[in-house]
């Protein structure tokens, strides 16, 4: 994922004055991502200490096309990626 991505998503989600509007700009920047090919699929959860606020899946899974969905399986090859995130 591109780190302009990165910065988007992670500006919308800490603007308070967005929040109202946050699903749609969140969904919009994963869309436009997978349009560009900056990625083949993502998903994305965001969550606070009481709740998931936010949950999204977007692009293909793989090869043959498969959509990605929010319960999708990763295989990680580093443990830095989960914790830096």
């Amino acid at each position: 994922m591109s780190t302009n991505v990165l910065v988007d998503l992670a500006f919308a989600v800490s603007r308070p004055a967005a929040r109202a509007q946050q699903p749609q700009s969140i969904d919009d920047a994963m869309r436009a991502a997978v349009a560009r090919k900056d990625v083949a699929g993502v998903v994305v959860m965001a969550a606070n200490r009481d709740k998931v606020i936010y949950q999204g899946a977007f692009g293909v899974a793989d090869l043959d096309g498969r959509a990605l969905a929010l319960d999708s399986l990763f295989r990680i090859a580093s443990m830095t990626k989960p914790v830096t995130s």
